[in-house]
């Protein structure tokens, strides 16, 4: 059997300060990949309108400091710029949709207010 023995304080300081180095190494890592916001902007439905040149998706853009969260319609055709068609602020949750046509029927929920609420909102997917 091994035995190793502790000679004087000064062995227990350098214990101490290889402690508080890790711990301060510790504590620098988990500040510096804290996150306050949810910066991930989510792809929620990828809509088949039977348009083989455009794509429409339905994102949640989460809130940051400046702005509160949202639900938005984006269409995306292959030489264009991303063209937003709708954006409802203050939305969290897409409940339910359904494709009718040339339009998107949607259920969006806000779950953060004091009271929550449900709305019914139809676009035009042009």
């Amino acid at each position: 059997m091994i035995t190793i023995k502790m000679k004087g304080p000064k062995n227990s300081k350098v214990w101490l300060m290889g402690i508080v180095a890790v711990l301060i190494i510790l504590m620098i890592v988990c500040i510096g990949t804290f996150s306050l916001f949810d910066d991930e902007v989510k792809e929620l439905v990828h809509l088949d309108k039977g348009d083989r040149n455009c794509q429409f998706k339905i994102y949640y853009i989460p809130s940051n400091a400046t702005v509160q969260s949202y639900i938005q319609i984006r269409k995306l055709c292959p030489d264009k710029e991303i063209e937003t068609i709708a954006s409802y602020e203050r939305y969290q949750q897409l409940v339910h949709y359904q494709m009718m046509g040339d339009s998107v029927k949607m259920i969006i929920k806000d779950t953060i207010s004091y009271k929550h609420r449900q709305d019914t909102v139809t676009v035009l997917l042009k």
